[in-house]
């Protein structure tokens, strides 16, 4: 008898995590739809144009409010 529930625990603790692991994937694919929120949709060039402009390297680095001032000082 005591078997029985174990198993039947463990069958039920796996359907669990799978059910966890569906919800993930599908929360994942909904946040990382491009190109969509809540707004509508963005133009597919724009969204392109970030997508390669947020893969390259920087040309500033940021290290607080002083740091901005003086980079944008220099342009």
């Amino acid at each position: 008898m005591f078997y029985l529930a174990t198993n039947t625990q463990t069958k039920i603790n796996k359907e669990f995590n799978i059910l966890k692991q569906e919800v993930r994937s599908l929360r994942s694919f909904n946040i990382s739809m491009p190109g969509q929120d809540t707004e509508g949709e963005y133009r597919p060039e724009l969204v392109k144009e970030l997508v390669q402009a947020s893969a390259e390297k920087s040309n500033y680095i940021y290290t607080g409010a002083g740091s901005l001032l003086k980079q944008i000082k220099n342009l």
